[in-house]
């Protein structure tokens, strides 16, 4: 190393650095000469720092309505409390939920609100997450506080409230040139959805997503403006059973192609690998045959799946206690090999 330092202050580059000292490597001028007169005599980069980050992810916490099958106690308050509840009952199979510190509720905090507004005030991009965002009102009061100046933002929700002060600080912001997408978590329709997303009533979405549908701006005239929805949907266990009336709800409409697949990682017992064998292999022909999904990630997910006889007991175990415990019935309303 003595050496290259002594080259370098010769300005006679080492081999391993001749890139470095190639005035034609960018635009006439060596990258050792750009990168210096980018700094100060200190090395320091000479460029402002802005006091106001331009990217703002903004969570209420675990605050949510509901209990999804698939969640976990750091994501839901309604899981948290439903473990702590029956927490005995969960350990004896096996299942257990992460500690959740206790909520802070900075949004109820008057100052650390003013604070956020304050800062979102010079934001170019807003998520909003959760728990779920919109069961707080409290985001009127940030949305309100964002400038009218082409924003992105993007909202991540199960749609089971928006109110009306909700949408019209939205539509104030579309109307001003921000680009407003509304992301709705779906695992299925009708009682599907509603048997996975625990507390959740398929009628009170499908009327929400249509109030957001007949009083945004006309998109489609707008496509970097205005308000936009999204669907975003969890390839999982269930998801053999509760995809292809999905998917046929949205095909051949507008929002056949905003539909966003992912695979769920964990808890391991709801990913597909807990699936029967039997089970699988019927979604699987539900998609060979099918002439107009031709999606790779469904293509993909199939060909990871591995069977495991252990995470499949402790999936039927998991949604026996489930079932006791939340009044329901998985084999009545997905009808399982099993």
């Amino acid at each position: 190393m003595s050496g290259i330092r002594e080259n370098y202050k010769n300005n006679v580059p080492s081999k391993g650095c001749s890139a470095c000292f190639d005035p034609k490597y960018r635009y006439n001028k060596t990258i050792k000469d750009s990168s210096t007169e980018s700094c100060d005599s200190n090395g320091i980069p000479r460029y402002e720092v802005s006091k106001y980050p331009e990217f703002i992810d903004i969570t209420f916490g675990n605050i949510c309505n509901l209990k999804c099958v698939m969640c976990n106690s750091t994501s839901s308050s309604k899981i948290d409390t439903e473990y702590k509840k029956h927490k005995d009952e969960f350990n004896s199979i096996d299942f257990f939920q992460p500690p959740v510190k206790p909520i802070d509720y900075w949004w109820k905090n008057k100052d650390t609100l003013n604070k956020v507004k304050e800062m979102v005030s010079h934001a170019t991009y807003i998520n909003f997450s959760g728990g779920e965002p919109l069961v707080n009102d409290e985001i009127v009061d940030i949305l309100l506080a964002l400038p009218e100046n082409g924003l992105t933002v993007t909202i991540n929700t199960n749609l089971t409230k928006i109110t009306e002060d909700q949408f019209n600080a939205l539509l104030r912001l579309a109307n001003a040139g921000s680009f407003i997408n509304i992301d709705i978590s779906l695992d299925g329709i009708g009682n599907h959805h509603e048997y996975i997303r625990d507390g959740a009533l398929w009628k009170t979405i499908e009327q929400n997503y249509k109030y957001i549908e007949n009083n945004r701006p006309a998109p489609q005239h707008n496509p970097k403006r205005g308000i936009h929805m999204s669907f975003s949907f969890l390839l999982q266990h269930t998801s053999l059973f509760t995809f292809p009336d999905l998917y046929d709800y949205f095909k051949d409409t507008e929002y056949e192609e905003t539909l966003r697949l992912g695979t769920l990682q964990s808890p391991e017992l709801a990913a597909i690998h807990s699936a029967s064998p039997q089970d699988v292999e019927k979604f699987s022909q539900w998609f060979e045959n099918n002439k107009t999904c031709h999606d790779d990630l469904i293509k993909f997910w199939l060909s990871t799946y591995n069977f495991d006889q252990i995470l499949h007991e402790k999936f039927k175990n998991y949604i026996s206690l489930l079932d006791r415990i939340r009044e329901k019935d998985f084999r009545s309303t997905f009808n399982p090999s099993w």
